[in-house]
């Protein structure tokens, strides 16, 4: 009959065999009671280990020497070969020592690799020597964080584009850390400050990136956050803010566009005139949440993101980190309109600026598009206002010069080169979306009135 293990196992042999039971046992419940149950496991261990070490070995028989294998007429000394039988270490005693030494040269490796932190790098450092090797970086995020989907899986990569002061790099995140991310709602965006750590791959032309595999190597660093005002902001020049500073500022969202499969941008404005974009690109709301725009359009706001400079404006639009980061201060109830004539308007337009105003039964002058037309008090008249519509606002389709119709919006200033001068741009009427603005023709005004 075969022998059981714990019969063919002397007391030392049980002794480690025990220890290493306990070790494992304690690295199980260290997910859930934390590292002291680890720890435990260890002390376990190294107890039963050393007990190993001095407990005498089971013996069938009558004993014999450690040394010469003759029968033992002594147990402290061999009466043959002489040899001491106390100071006698068995070979399976050293196996129970050197097992105790690996497990204490495993658990120096662990800590250093773990409390040990990897010295951070400079960009403009980086060498293709540097290829595979471990790199930690801290720099600002200077574009927009794009999202990759998997084709079969509901997760996908985040991909960001860093700038530490002394160059660009790129930082990829694995669909599997991305995804306790996007679930946690720990996303970075346009100008945040990133601390990251990974196997560094450099390509071709200098392209190089960090791949993180583990979620406690990659930190949302906080970054300093200035307030400012909308006229500050338009105000400002590109070289008056670092590109993707962090600003917060309040206004109203008085406009709305979106680019199909692309953005939305939303103009931030105040009660004066004044407007500037907010550039919302749709991996924002892929990883943090829907705009509600039936909540957001006209309400005022608090908005926090990083200033990108518009070349082809030549101003600064902001680019909030995520949907949170748009905070309603007070919502949209509804406006009161003055009812005019457009040679009332025209003749005083200044003193309507930023209000309210309805033009009843006018008549389409001139027609660019179903956004942007004029309107007159009669066919002969050459005293027009222009009339643009933003998008998705409540107006007709289709119409054409000489219809009649109804308008009520708001009045603005319109000047492509912002200088507000009157001889540079014109009054004009704007028919916000998500509001009581319309402007229709007689045949769709019923149930508005």
């Amino acid at each position: 009959m075969a022998k059981r293990p714990w019969n063919v196992l002397d007391i030392t042999g049980s002794l480690v065999l025990t220890g290493l039971v306990v070790l494992i046992v304690g690295m199980m419940l260290a997910a859930f009671l934390g590292i002291g149950a680890f720890i435990l496991g260890i002390v376990f261990f190294v107890t039963f280990a050393v007990a190993a070490v001095y407990a005498p070995e089971s013996k069938q028989g009558r004993p014999k020497c450690q040394s010469c294998g003759r029968i033992l007429k002594s147990p402290d000394k061999c009466g043959v070969c002489g040899a001491n039988q106390l100071t006698r270490v068995s070979e399976v005693q050293l196996i129970a020592i050197s097992s105790v030494l690996l497990l204490i040269g495993v658990i120096f490796i662990g800590a250093a690799g773990a409390y040990s932190e990897t010295e951070i790098t400079k960009v403009g450092d980086l060498r293709e020597t540097d290829n595979f090797r471990q790199t930690r970086v801290i720099g600002k995020v200077v574009d927009i964080v794009d999202y990759y989907p998997e084709k079969y899986e509901e997760t996908g990569t985040i991909r960001m584009l860093l700038n530490d002061g002394t160059g660009d790099i790129y930082v990829k995140i694995v669909p599997g850390i991305s995804k306790h991310f996007i679930e946690t709602s720990y996303i970075p965006g346009f100008g945040d400050t990133i601390d990251c750590e990974g196997a560094l791959f450099v390509g071709d032309e200098g392209y190089m990136q960090i791949k993180v595999r583990d979620k406690n190597l990659f930190k949302i660093v906080d970054t300093p956050v200035q307030h400012i005002t909308l006229q500050q902001l338009m105000e400002s020049g590109k070289s008056d803010f670092e590109l993707a500073s962090k600003v917060s500022i309040e206004g109203q969202i008085q406009g709305k566009y979106y680019i199909e499969g692309f953005a939305w941008i939303l103009d931030l404005g105040d009660q004066e005139g004044r407007s500037i974009s907010l550039f919302i690109p749709e991996t924002i709301t892929q990883l943090t949440g829907e705009l509600d725009l039936s909540t957001l359009y006209l309400s005022q706001v608090n908005v926090t993101g990083g200033l990108e400079w518009y070349e082809d404006g030549q101003s600064w639009e902001i680019i909030p980190g995520s949907v949170q980061d748009l905070r309603i201060l007070d919502r949209y109830t509804g406006d009161t309109y003055v009812n005019l004539t457009v040679e009332q308007f025209l003749a005083n337009a200044s003193a309507y600026q930023n209000q309210y105003v309805q033009l009843n039964d006018v008549i389409v002058a001139w027609h660019y598009a179903d956004y942007l037309f004029s309107v007159s008090d009669s066919s002969s008249s050459w005293d027009e206002v222009s009339i643009f519509v933003d998008y998705d606002a409540n107006t007709s389709t289709n119409f054409d010069v000489g219809d009649k119709m109804t308008v009520r919006g708001w009045v603005t200033f319109y000047d492509e080169n912002d200088n507000n001068l009157p001889d540079e741009g014109e009054w004009e009427i704007k028919i916000r979306a998500l509001s009581s603005d319309y402007a229709l023709t007689a045949e769709d005004m019923e149930g508005t009135r």
